[in-house]
């Protein structure tokens, strides 16, 4: 099973491989850059919402995002 860590560095793989910062994110997302460090960087509990939300924004599935599947460069 998959704990908060997990899925953060799994958010953070696909970030990095569709080449969006850190502070894109955060402005996609509506939020902070320090919140959505904390999110990254498992200071935060990711919810479900927030998995959704970057689903979107990756084009992808929560599945493929938790799983590092999914679309690359």
């Amino acid at each position: 099973m998959l704990n908060n860590a997990d899925i953060a560095k799994a958010i953070k793989y696909h970030r990095e491989n569709l080449d969006y910062t850190s502070k894109e994110m955060a402005q996609l997302l509506n939020i902070g850059l320090s919140t959505y460090s904390k999110l990254e960087n498992d200071e935060r509990n990711i919810t479900a919402v927030d998995l959704y939300n970057i689903s979107k924004i990756f084009n992808m599935t929560m599945d493929e995002i938790i799983t590092k599947q999914g679309r690359r460069k």
